[in-house]
């Protein structure tokens, strides 16, 4: 006896009870276009039409009810809808009140299991098991939702509870598994969950019970850059799959005028500035997230500042020094006249076109610079912090151009000390500045 449910086909109940369980999952493209077109065959002969057809199936994430309803859609239409013109429709409007897909058979007795062919109110007949009255059901209604407000990739565990704002990872595991029963959403191998693409969109048409649209997308919004800012200053940044969530939260944030767009597309551009040297990636983010805070706070605004300093040095990685050099004077500009000459964050502004006027050759310059940046750093943190520790390895790396190696040696031995305190042997600061020191020693003993 074969028995379908939408209980997870992994839940411990079925072993219990000594039954074998066989997930069903979606169709693999090449059985979608088939079921698709299963009322229109010319359309996988003709390579144009074929590939549209894939799109659609991609639209409705391979599910076969909805192909199903799609490819009978096609077939009563084949005269008058092209194939072409399906896919417009279905692209102009939610995909889940497209009129193939809302009660378009409405003659329940051509369905073999009776009941009406609409896949919304599939959806609803399990959503509708949720409980909303009762706490457990009602935080499951909450996580369902959430994760409408992700990309259509898997969504982790951490980031559903950052935007939950909560802590108890048994209460979400719960409300996760709850989910699962339901066949609302499933498990991965990798701490993660992923919702169909078309269940997805049901999810953020159906708020849980006190729960607001908006306000779950800007707790999702600011749970996504807190997270993504921590990975960046981690020193090893990896976001991996999240890459695609902050993409997408990204572009749903600016569309909303949300006051988090500027801060995750700068997240965005430093990202791919140092985990894939796309320097033309990043600085298309860095300029969106400029334009987007200059609108919204103005010109002369701190945060603008940091923006402009993000394009400076993509300018100077892009060989563009003269470009930097403009962009960085222009951040330490707004920065003196928001915080005064002695501010830590004047003190980067001046590190950077240190850094630029280096590269430019201008050493005396840079050292100026650099020294500049140590003294105010000093003065606001003391001599043991790693800004400081930056400082001095900057100030020993234009020394050592300038041919002053023991000046050289002293500056990135003080260096080390401080990052070594601070930080373990493998940290990128502490490997950078051993490499320095060794390079420099090597330059020392050539010359004797």
């Amino acid at each position: 006896m074969l028995i379908t449910t939408r209980i997870d086909s992994n839940d411990i109940c079925w072993l219990e009870m000594g039954i074998e369980a066989l997930p069903i999952d979606t169709l693999p493209r090449d059985k979608s276009l088939e079921l698709l077109c299963l009322h229109r065959r010319d359309i996988l002969n003709n390579p144009d039409e074929k590939r549209i057809a894939d799109e659609i199936c991609e639209l409705l994430g391979d599910l076969p009810l909805a192909l199903h309803l799609a490819g009978m859609y096609l077939g009563k239409y084949k005269n008058t809808v092209t194939i072409s013109e399906y896919l417009g429709e279905l692209k102009s409007q939610p995909v889940l009140s497209n009129t193939a897909l809302v009660n378009f058979i409405r003659d329940t007795s051509k369905s073999p299991t009776k009941h009406l062919q609409n896949v919304a109110a599939t959806f609803m007949t399990s959503y509708q098991r949720l409980n909303q009255d009762d706490e457990k059901d009602l935080l499951s209604a909450k996580v369902f939702h959430l994760t409408a407000h992700f990309a259509p990739v898997a969504i982790s565990r951490e980031l559903l509870m950052r935007s939950l704002k909560m802590t108890d990872k048994k209460k979400l595991a719960d409300a996760i598994y709850r989910l699962c029963e339901l066949g609302l959403v499933q498990e991965s191998g990798d701490d993660r969950i992923i919702v169909h693409r078309l269940l997805r969109e049901f999810a953020l048409a159906h708020p849980a019970k006190g729960q607001d649209a908006k306000e779950s997308a800007e707790d999702v919004a600011k749970a996504m850059l807190y997270y993504a800012n921590e990975v960046d200053n981690s020193g090893l940044p990896t976001l991996g799959i999240d890459l695609e969530h902050l993409r997408h939260i990204a572009g749903e944030a600016e569309k909303r005028d949300s006051e988090n767009a500027g801060g995750l597309y700068n997240s965005l551009g430093y990202y791919l500035k140092i985990m894939f040297a796309d320097y033309k990636g990043a600085i298309e983010y860095y300029e969106r997230a400029l334009r987007i805070d200059e609108k919204r706070l103005g010109k002369e605004h701190p945060d603008v500042a940091i923006w402009i300093n993000n394009i400076g040095m993509v300018l100077q990685d892009m060989g563009d020094l003269q470009g930097a050099r403009e962009y960085l004077e222009r951040a330490l500009g707004i920065d003196e006249k928001t915080y005064g000459k002695e501010h830590p964050d004047v003190a980067i502004d001046v590190n950077n076109i240190g850094s630029v006027l280096q590269d430019m050759g201008d050493l005396q310059g840079a050292r100026e610079h650099y020294e500049r940046a140590l003294r105010i750093d000093e003065k606001t943190y003391g001599k043991e912090h790693p800004d400081v520790a930056i400082d001095v390895n900057n100030i020993g790396s234009v020394l050592q151009a300038m041919g002053d190696l023991q000046g050289a040696r002293n500056n990135y031995e003080r260096a080390l000390r401080i990052f070594e305190k601070i930080f373990d042997s493998e940290h990128p600061y502490v490997q950078g500045t051993r490499r320095n020191l060794q390079i420099c020693m090597d330059e020392i003993s050539k010359s004797r």
